[in-house]
């Protein structure tokens, strides 16, 4: 267990399906977030269709990052968009 005075660094975790996740403290528990998400994975966290999601993508809003045909999106490109989406949420212009 983490508590909140430990330090704990974001480290790479190597999953068995060639996917590595992060372990980001929360609290006083650690959750582990995934570094890369696939097109499914991006609209169940947006509550979004598959096609909206390449709608997204096609838009250049979501950077995406092929392995051999498979499509991953980076956690750092969720974050950006979401940010950009609050920011034009807040003034008005969505």
């Amino acid at each position: 267990m983490t508590f909140m005075n430990d330090i704990v660094l974001c480290t790479a975790v190597p999953l068995g399906n060639g996917l590595i996740k992060s372990q980001i403290p929360t609290g006083n528990l650690l959750m582990a977030t995934p570094l890369l998400h696939t097109i499914d994975e991006i609209g169940e966290i947006l509550k979004v269709s598959r096609s909206t999601v390449y709608r997204i993508i096609n838009r250049g809003d979501l950077l995406v990052i092929s392995f051999g045909g498979c499509k991953r999106i980076t956690e750092a490109s969720l974050q950006r968009f979401l940010k950009e989406r609050i920011r034009i949420a807040k003034l008005g212009n969505s």
